[in-house]
């Protein structure tokens, strides 16, 4: 819920801020801006689950239509996503999802002018080996920090823990699974989020 209301005020800041008199003139290239990311991982023996929002604002004054390529890593020791979903909104209007390969897939965003939304995606991978790896990476072609980001990750106790994505997480436990959280501001990822266990 925190973080909820943590983006809620950052786009609505950045909404206020976009003042159509200071905006530039359209273009036909006009594209969305990437603000936020809250993701929850959930690691088990053999599989793995992402579940995430991502925080999407238009600050153009013309309707945006954007496709945008989700990279998801597929090798020996992960397999392709499976179980895809691609939701729009509290009221989890599904987007199209226009192709799916060994990279990732590619879906549609629409949003409305002057507007700001969510997108929920989530899939699973089985895992083949002792490590696990999502694509943070990819968040440097938008060109701009993250406003916000959080990542929660859920690891199974039987897994040994070798390494997580990041230092000094707050440590709990979530209905039998050890969780570990992160919040970061201005965010701009240096690595990509892996974990490995013995």
């Amino acid at each position: 819920m925190r973080g909820y209301v943590l983006l809620a005020m950052l786009l609505l800041t950045g909404m206020l801020n976009a003042n159509p008199l200071l905006v530039e003139e359209p273009k036909s290239d006009t594209k969305p801006s990437f603000e936020t990311e809250q993701l929850v991982f959930w690691l088990e023996p053999g599989k793995w689950r992402m579940e995430g929002d991502y925080g999407f604002v238009n600050f153009s004054s013309d309707p945006i239509r954007q496709a945008i390529l989700f990279p998801i890593p597929s090798d020996s020791l992960q397999s392709m996503a499976y179980d895809i979903s691609v939701t729009l909104g509290s009221d989890h209007k599904p987007l199209q999802i226009t192709s799916v390969n060994e990279q990732g897939f590619w879906f549609d965003l629409v949003l409305p002018e002057f507007s700001f939304d969510t997108v929920h995606i989530g899939y699973s991978q089985r895992l083949y080996g002792n490590s696990a790896s999502y694509i943070l990476l990819s968040a440097l072609a938008w060109g701009k920090p993250l406003r916000y980001v959080s990542y929660t990750l859920h690891a199974d106790p039987i897994l040994q823990l070798e390494s997580l994505p990041f230092s000094n997480p707050e440590e709990s436990v979530t209905e039998g699974m050890n969780t570990y959280q992160w919040d970061f501001f201005d965010f701009v990822p240096k690595t990509n989020f892996d974990v490995r266990w013995y």
